[in-house]
């Protein structure tokens, strides 16, 4: 007869996951990114010149969008890096808000209609948290904390400097998010800690079991520590078959979910495209060229393979095909 029984395993220190650390200014997320074995510091807020670091410093999307070209293709300059840290996001935001607006023609974002700005943004924004992911190393936003209301009635809480929805679905992307701030104590003596505690009042947290609910010293050597510490990862056959099980369920009802809603915004968009004047031929080579003109990696696709996000965005381009009739 099989045993089951209970295992534990260690989790070793994570070698490409993504990482985001916020807080207000001057704590010493610059210099706690620094601390990281092998580390590049791609500073866009000239703020590594009082910390010993290796960095570089593009001045604009461009020089921001070249050099992710050149760690994509393994660079020689770049291809030792086991660490690569953005500092901050609030600047590459900065930089997409105004390219965006150049492209449109717009003084500012929420200008534009029917959202157009705000949902090209997010894409170019995200699009980059893609590729870097794509790279297989640690890879470190750092950006800066704001005061928010994250759930109507409910406490301010500390969160990203970003605009709501973009927050919510850059901080999706994370595998781990620290809250970095300084406690004071005894004789004024100040600490710098990072929390990785979600609460009510703090967007934080982890997928990885090890960091999840710590507060740390603010560095990497105290992070590192935590996986040489601790055993981890208690393994029980039968809760991990009932969590596979729930997890295939909640698959499930959300595949059905999006097969609804697809179906309804297949519809919405027919009737927008028949307005704009088009013929079902048109419409079929609308749909294919704007495709591979907002998502050149989805060429040839349909609109049921488009997420909802997509699909939302291709309706907003059709819009436009009405508004100018």
């Amino acid at each position: 007869m099989l045993k089951v029984e209970k295992h534990r395993s260690r989790i070793l220190f994570p070698q490409h996951d993504t990482w985001l650390f916020f807080g207000p200014p001057k704590v010493g997320k610059t210099t706690f990114a620094a601390s990281w074995e092998n580390c590049l510091i791609v500073d866009l807020e000239r703020g590594t010149d009082y910390v010993n670091c290796i960095r570089v410093q593009p001045k604009d999307l461009r020089e921001f969008d070249t050099l992710i070209s050149l760690l994509e293709s393994g660079h020689a300059d770049f291809r030792d890096f086991q660490t690569i840290a953005i500092d901050t996001v609030d600047v590459l935001h900065d930089w997409i808000e105004n390219q965006v607006c150049a492209e449109l023609n717009i003084s500012a974002i929420g200008e534009a209609a029917y959202g157009r700005d705000y949902a090209q943004v997010r894409q170019r924004l995200l699009s980059y948290v893609g590729r870097l992911k794509r790279l297989d190393r640690n890879i470190l936003w750092i950006a800066h904390s704001r005061q928010a209301i994250i759930e109507p009635n409910a406490p301010v809480a500390r969160t990203i400097d970003l605009p709501g929805k973009l927050a919510r679905f850059f901080t999706a992307q994370m595998d781990t998010i620290g809250y970095c701030f300084a406690e004071e104590g005894e004789g004024g003596v100040l600490t710098r800690l990072i929390s990785f505690k979600p609460l009510n009042t703090l967007e934080a947290g982890s997928r990885n079991p090890v960091l999840q609910d710590k507060v740390v010293e603010m560095s990497f050597e105290a992070i590192k520590k935590l996986f040489e510490s601790e055993p981890q990862n208690v393994f029980d056959m039968k809760e991990t078959l009932k969590k596979v099980e729930k997890t295939i369920k909640a698959r499930q009802e959300s595949k059905s979910e999006h097969r609804k809603i697809t179906l309804k915004n297949k519809k919405i968009l027919k009737e927008i495209l028949k307005e704009a004047g088009m013929s079902e031929e048109d419409m079929a080579e609308w749909v294919r060229a704007t495709i591979a003109r907002l998502f050149p990696d989805k060429e040839g696709a349909d609109f049921n393979s488009l997420t909802l996000e997509e699909q939302e965005q291709l309706l907003m381009e059709a819009t436009t095909l009405s508004e100018d009739q």
